[in-house]
């Protein structure tokens, strides 16, 4: 059995993807795994435990 993860933010693209990938493996026998993900804000304040790395790599 698969096990599918599939990242979203909720927009209408990444809705697409979960449409396409459900109808890729629709005759497959797998789990899909839903990953919510967001934007770190490009600030930190000093009440913030989240710091952006601003090296380039």
């Amino acid at each position: 059995m698969k096990c599918i993860l599939l990242p979203t933010d909720f927009s209408i693209n990444s809705w697409n993807a979960i449409q396409y990938g459900l109808s890729m493996f629709k005759e497959t026998e797998c789990t899909f795994h839903l990953l919510s993900v967001d934007v770190i804000p490009t600030f930190a304040s000093a009440q913030t435990s989240v710091r952006v790395n601003q090296e380039k790599f």
